[in-house]
């Protein structure tokens, strides 16, 4: 029961990773499109004007791809290190951890990079929106 319960945490945590690449590509490829509400790195300085808003989402998908593979690579790591221990209890804890923390660090790290990359590049105005 252990080992299924293993399975099924890493497998999120798996998850977890693949939708930040995911979504790092679809950033980077789509960062041409117009200015909406909907889809893209929306905080008041990305969407200032095309400009902007094509940096800021290209900067930020690419962190999230980057945080995507280094998330994927510490759960195999991780895996491989617990398959050779033999660790079997509370094991399922280990897939929700590394969830979290791939979480809890990716984000936090994007929105600084990218806010951070837009000021030094676009100076630290944050006006009204030219969405077009």
């Amino acid at each position: 029961m252990a080992f299924t319960e293993y399975l099924i945490s890493m497998a999120f945590a798996v998850f977890t990773a693949a939708a930040f690449i995911l979504a790092g590509i679809a950033l980077v490829r789509n960062a041409d499109m117009e200015i909406n509400d909907t889809f893209g790195y929306r905080t008041q300085r990305s969407t200032q004007n095309k400009e902007t808003w094509h940096f800021a989402n290209v900067h930020s998908g690419k962190i999230l791809i980057i945080g995507g593979v280094i998330g994927l690579a510490l759960i195999i790591l991780t895996a491989l290190i617990m398959e050779m221990m033999g660790v079997d209890k509370m094991a399922w804890l280990v897939g929700v951890i590394l969830e979290l923390v791939i979480v809890f660090t990716v984000i936090p790290i994007n929105i600084a990079s990218t806010e951070n990359q837009l000021k030094k590049r676009f100076g630290d105005k944050e006006e009204s929106n030219d969405k077009g």
